[in-house]
């Protein structure tokens, strides 16, 4: 799903070029995550108790491979389409 185009407020005082997503834990599963689309962009937000994985690297090679195989996805499925 597309998201918006860039946005601005009348008089073009204020500009917003990037949103972030946060979605807090609910039901004590120590997890969330929070997807948004905003100028032909994909951001996620990846929220982890400490308790379960406590190397904030680790929770950004999660993220960062969520990226690599939505894009892995795409390839395959343009594959299959042609």
């Amino acid at each position: 799903m597309v998201g918006p185009p860039t946005m601005s407020s009348p008089g073009e005082e204020l500009s917003i070029t990037d949103m972030i997503t946060f979605v807090p834990h609910s039901n004590h599963t120590g997890t969330s995550l929070g997807i948004i689309t905003y100028d032909d962009r994909l951001q996620i937000g990846v929220n982890v108790d400490k308790g379960l994985i406590s190397d904030q690297n680790e929770v950004q090679r999660i993220t960062d491979d969520i990226y690599k195989y939505l894009d892995i996805l795409e390839k395959e499925v343009e594959v299959y389409c042609n």
